[in-house]
This record gives structure tokens, sequence and C-alpha cells, in this order.
């Protein structure tokens, strides 16, 4: 699922009719996408098992900083409400950067059996619907927080793009060179090996 969710685009045209939810947030109001005119949007479905959408998260806090009061973040998760209440309340590893009283971070909780999710099919995760001012769809981006970025980049200006490109570029690094060290240790005890046989061929 997550090289699937890195390479392709969501499937929700731009053109598509958003459903209109009404769900409380960690503060105990009532909001959905049009109560936030004014302001792009940024809807965020996630779950606090899935370590991409963990990995993404915490580039929000940068986010919302950079863009300040124009942008907001709606964090949708298919958990237990009691579940999200917990996490933002004692933020454990790797969730510690979780903003609970921020008013342009809302978290709330929704059914994967009805609501935005099973009117839009979500399956992937995270996946991310991005609203312009006027609570128009203007991007469906689900491959990283630096497609999110870069859409964002349309409207603003481009920064975190890098920043995650070198977050991941550093980790596939890191992933890669322990193979890539046992493979040249192999690959040389091979070639000694095959010398040793050669010697021992002319003796």
């Amino acid at each position: 699922m997550f090289i699937h969710h890195l390479i392709f685009e969501n499937e929700i045209p731009l053109d598509k009719a958003i459903p209109e939810y009404k769900l409380e947030n960690q503060f105990g109001e009532l909001k959905s996408i049009s109560d936030f005119k004014g302001q792009y949007v940024l809807v965020d479905f996630w779950f606090s098992g899935c370590k991409p959408c963990i990995d993404e998260m915490k580039y929000f806090p940068q986010l919302l900083e950079k863009y300040n009061s124009q942008l907001v973040i709606l964090s949708l998760s298919i958990d237990d409400k009691e579940l999200t209440k917990n996490l933002l309340t004692d933020k454990p590893k790797p969730l510690s950067f979780l903003q609970n009283n921020n008013p342009n971070w809302q978290f709330q909780n929704v059914s994967i059996m009805s609501g935005y999710v099973k009117d839009l099919k979500i399956t992937d995760y995270p996946t991310y619907l991005l609203f312009d001012q006027n609570g128009k769809l203007i991007g469906t981006p689900n491959s990283g927080i630096a497609k999110v970025e870069y859409q964002l980049g349309g409207v603003f200006d481009m920064g975190l793009t890098l920043k995650a490109k070198k977050a991941q570029f550093i980790k596939f690094f890191t992933l890669i060179i322990p193979y890539s060290i046992v493979f040249g240790i192999v690959f040389l005890i091979l070639k000694a090996f095959r010398k040793f046989k050669l010697k021992q061929r002319h003796l």
C-alpha cells in the first residue's frame, strides 16, 4: 500500500462535490470544511498505526508556522475517538509533535463505514484533500508531504519540499547502506575465494 501511495494520485476528481459533515474537534466544537472560508484547508486522512501518516504529519507544525493563519489542517482519524483524545493529551513518541491547542490544526474522527471515508472511497493513508479559500477542491495529493507542499507552492511558495525530500533521501540511504556494506563484504570474500581456487589449480 505504501508503494502505491507514493506513486499514484488519488482518483477523486477535482470537480467532485465533496459532502459536508459537521464533526466534533478536540475543542468540542462541530466543524466542517465550509466553516473555514477565507483560509486554505488541508484535510488529512490518517490513523495512529500508519507509519507513513506519522512520518508526514511531523511536518505539519512547520507548514502551519510557514503559512500562519492562511492554512487550516483538519486531521481526520479513523481511530477510536478516545484513542485520538489520549494521543493528543499524552503525545507519546513518535507523536510528540502533535498540537492539541492550535485552532489551525484540528483533529476529528471519522468512521470507515460511513461519511467521508465511505463517500470518497478512501483506501490509502494518508490521503489529502486541499481546498482553496472558497471551499473548492484544488488538489488531492496522496504522494507524500512534498506533493502537498508542491500544490501549496502554487498558492504560496515552496520550502518544505526540499526538506522533506532531503529527509526521504537520508532515510533511503540509511536503509540501503548496511545492505551495500554486506554486499561489498560478500563480493570481496567471493573474489578472494576465486583467486584461492585458481592458485590451487595451478599448483
